[in-house]
């Protein structure tokens, strides 16, 4: 439940202009007794993982419905992911290795579904494979920490994409704001179901 917690509020802060979601994080890790650097050191390391796994899955289905160009990229941030893997495996055995990889996958696929559901609700028919190219584009938007939750940036991402695979830039910038609305109210209303309550 800490962990649900902590999560939600993670992407809850993002709203702020900072970045509020990796200072929640850091916060959690202290909390279970990591010191300040290693919680910095940890949460880098995550960040870098999340931001690897989404830029692989968008730039293979690049490659798959643009350009074959676009697999050496994918190769690249896979190559990434198991650098950050490797450095990760200091503090982690193979099963949280696992789950953390397991974790991602699953909140990319989350992620994913709201896309397509997205894109059905202004009326464009996108499937899976053309909605992840867009998967990178909320955690590139997170990035850019000065602005809150990216605001703005997660869409022009989006709607750059498109043209790479000759979609409509305007529908794409729509759906990834749709799906930052949909991420962030399930997300809120996930951080008030999992509050303790006060005492």
């Amino acid at each position: 439940m800490k962990a649900l917690r902590t999560v939600a509020a993670a992407n809850v802060a993002e709203l702020l202009p900072l970045p509020g979601g990796a200072f929640v994080r850091g916060v959690a890790l202290v909390e279970t007794g990591a010191g300040v650097g290693e919680a910095t050191r940890l949460v880098l390391l995550t960040a870098f993982l999340t931001l690897g796994l989404s830029c692989a899955i968008s730039a293979a289905a690049l490659g798959i419905l643009a350009s074959p160009a676009w697999y050496w990229l994918a190769g690249v941030m896979l190559v990434g992911v198991s650098a950050v893997l490797f450095l990760l495996s200091r503090q982690a055995d193979v099963r949280q290795l696992s789950a953390m990889v397991a974790i991602r996958l699953l909140s990319l696929t989350l992620t994913l579904a709201r896309l397509v559901i997205a894109f059905a609700t202004l009326g464009a028919t996108t499937g899976w494979l053309e909605a992840a190219i867009y998967a990178a584009a909320p955690t590139l938007g997170a990035a850019v920490g000065v602005i809150p939750a990216g605001l703005g940036v997660n869409e022009s991402i989006a709607a750059v994409l498109a043209t790479l695979i000759a979609s409509s830039p305007a529908t794409a910038f729509l759906a990834v704001a749709l799906n930052r609305c949909l991420g962030l109210l399930v997300g809120a209303s996930l951080a008030i179901i999992s509050a303790k309550p006060e005492r």
